[in-house]
């Protein structure tokens, strides 16, 4: 695009406003993209702006000659602090396009844009309603001391908009921790939960395994003290008839006698039932003791309420329903 008198950035002799007070520049320079399809207006720029510092950082000048340049820049630059750009390039419209494919197309809503135009015709108030740009300026006013100016400004504002979106990002990044944190706890929760119903489970299978063995349970170990009972009694009669024996006076059936008691091994039986009765007798306390084991670990009968527990009972108990050798 050919240039004109009125078009080109003239610089004038104004004395520049004071800059902020300097340090140390051990900071990112602020990134300036500057969209003008014309040489001179590159060159007047650069010129107005060579030493240019603010608030300690330097200025890194980028430049696009169309807004096919401009859109490639942005596409590889996140962090362009402001961007001059010239509405009439290659088209009518080319920097308006632009700032609609910044904003729009990348998301771009940090970059605080300028528009330049010479051509007096343009609807200003229509552009800054319609293409989310933050100021609009007359190629021919456009000063070094305005620019300068028009810099401070506007990378001052790019400034705090960085740092509230900083704060937001660290908000919403300790948000994030604190939701992931209460997710762990719930699933903690959750999975404490389940593990809970899972044991209430086994506990009611325990309640009903304790109540079906204990009725037969008991129904033999009853039983089992009247057999003890009864064979005490005949074991006493046997020792009488022993008795009689002697003073039988028929030969031939204390031999038949005797060789019974012989064949069936007499003496050993009336040693061997007592001691089988008492293991018999064993086994069933023992059964006993699981069964009233697999009460307590269920809780059958007792109240819902929290109450003291013997721990040391409880751990035994759990453990001989296992493996009753384990308690051994």
């Amino acid at each position: 695009m050919n240039s004109s008198p009125k078009d080109t950035l003239v610089l004038l002799d104004e004395t520049p406003a004071p800059e902020p007070a300097q340090a140390p520049q051990a900071s990112k320079p602020w990134c300036v993209l500057l969209v003008s399809d014309e040489e001179e207006v590159h060159k007047s720029t650069a010129l107005a702006l060579d030493g240019f510092e603010f608030e300690g950082r330097t200025l890194e000048l980028l430049r696009a000659f169309s807004g096919a340049q401009g859109r490639a820049i942005f596409e590889a630059h996140d962090d362009v602090a402001l961007a001059i750009v010239d509405v009439v390039m290659e088209t009518p419209r080319a920097g308006l396009d632009l700032v609609r494919y910044v904003r729009q197309e990348l998301g771009n809503h940090q970059t605080r844009v300028v528009l330049r135009n010479g051509q007096a015709a343009m609807a200003i108030e229509d552009v800054v309603r319609d293409y989310e740009i933050d100021d609009y300026q007359d190629k021919a006013e456009l000063t070094v001391q305005k620019i300068r100016k028009l810099l401070y400004g506007r990378l001052r504002s790019y400034g705090q908009l960085c740092l509230i979106r900083a704060q937001a990002q660290r908000e919403l990044a300790q948000s994030h921790a604190e939701v992931a944190a209460l997710a762990a706890k719930l699933s903690f929760a959750q999975q404490h939960l389940i593990q809970s119903e899972k044991m209430a489970s086994i506990g009611h299978l325990a309640a009903g395994v304790a109540h079906e063995i204990n009725n037969p349970i008991g129904y033999i170990f009853s039983n089992f003290g009247t057999l003890e009972k009864y064979l005490a009694q005949l074991f006493k009669l046997l020792n009488h008839y022993q008795l009689a024996e002697l003073t039988h006076g028929n030969p031939q059936v204390v031999a038949n006698l005797a060789a019974l008691k012989q064949a069936i091994e007499l003496e050993f039986l009336k040693e061997d039932i007592p001691a089988l009765m008492a293991e018999s007798e064993e086994g069933i306390l023992r059964v006993r003791k699981i069964v009233q084991d697999l009460k307590d670990f269920s809780h059958a009968g007792t109240a819902q309420d929290w109450q003291y527990a013997d721990l040391n009972k409880g751990i035994e108990s759990r453990t001989s329903c296992i493996t009753p050798n384990f308690v051994r």
